[in-house]
């Protein structure tokens, strides 16, 4: 196109969009609902683990 790029800045990945507050070199980890949007979005199936983890939490005794 004839423009130079002097930087670039992601700002997401696939579906996920990605918070500004995060600086150069910093991470911050995915909730397993992140976690399983970004599997699905790849065309996997999310691991068993993810789906057992979550029905625990909702056991009511």
């Amino acid at each position: 196109m004839g423009h130079e790029v002097s930087r670039l800045m992601r700002i997401g990945y696939g579906p996920l969009e990605l918070p500004r507050s995060i600086k150069r070199g910093k991470f911050e980890a995915l909730t397993p609902g992140q976690t399983r949007l970004i599997y699905r979005a790849g065309g996997l199936q999310p691991p068993l683990a993810m789906y057992k983890n979550k029905r625990r939490k909702n056991i009511k005794k």
